[in-house]
């Protein structure tokens, strides 16, 4: 966490940096922003890695995070196209936990509230690769209550929405392919553990999105709500895909957790 604190007003700064990254992953990334340049031309705006891996805290359970800005949208066929090309990085590159590889226009990230995390993950542990730095256009990451506020609004909502991903029969895809009920039940896992930077910010004036910290902190703030974030974190990275469990546990705790975050900030 890097901060600028002036007048009780309290800055988040990008930790990413390229020798962060471990050389593991370098020739991967060249390849990948190759691929990328050629397939999109003229629309090819900016290409970041972001998370765990761009600061150098990622561990054999971390993906590889990569954003590729377009100056418009892409095409199906091209989506198609990333989506192969991810799936192929997968067989190639063994070691690697999993590849996210998403692109989104700089319309859509600027404007989109749905994008409200991506923004804050670009502009506070990302690392630009190629392109135009477009971060100078995304908010700054001020830690106060309106922050908080946001932070709620969004995991409060994304919450609802995977929920009902979960819970659902029909067949449910990401970046193109079709996803199990542990694979939903890892993301809602961490869409929960992450949020409680958002209660422990108000009070401690700090941020991360270090799970395992997060978790932890939350527990021994605020032992009311151990068993969710101890189990939460557990989940994240070895996930269930017994929907009757997890829905038990989520009625059991959540409710009560985000009624308890929205009255902190009434």
């Amino acid at each position: 966490m890097i901060f600028n604190q002036d007048n009780n007003s309290i800055e988040v700064f990008n930790i990413g940096r390229l020798d962060n990254i471990k050389d593991k992953y370098l020739p991967i990334i060249q390849e990948v922003e190759a691929f990328s340049s050629k397939e999109l031309g003229v629309n090819f705006e900016s290409f970041y890695i972001r998370g765990s891996i761009s600061s150098g805290k990622d561990t054999k359970f971390s993906d590889l995070d990569i954003v590729i800005v377009t100056k418009r949208g892409v095409s199906k066929k091209q989506e198609i196209r990333f989506f192969m090309y991810s799936e192929y990085l997968q067989n190639k590159y063994k070691f690697v936990n999993g590849f996210e590889l998403a692109t989104i226009s700089f319309n859509k990230l600027i404007k989109d509230k749905n994008y409200f995390n991506l923004r804050v993950n670009l502009k506070t542990n990302s690392v630009l690769i190629a392109g135009k730095d477009i971060r100078i256009f995304l908010p700054r990451v001020i830690l106060n209550r309106q922050f908080s506020k946001r932070m709620f609004d969004y995991a409060y909502s994304e919450y609802v929405d995977l929920k009902k991903y979960f819970l659902s029969n029909k067949e449910k895809s990401y970046l193109g392919k079709s996803r199990d009920s542990s694979f939903w039940c890892s993301w809602i896992m961490r869409v929960l553990s992450r949020s409680g930077m958002g209660i422990l910010m108000l009070n401690e004036k700090e941020y991360t999105n270090d799970i395992r910290y997060i978790s932890k902190k939350m527990a021994k703030r605020y032992p009311q709500f151990e068993p969710l974030f101890i189990q939460a974190a557990k989940w994240v990275v070895e996930p269930t895909p017994d929907k009757k469990e997890v829905k038990g546990f989520l009625n059991k705790h959540v409710d009560v957790y985000f009624k308890f975050w929205k009255k902190l900030l009434n």
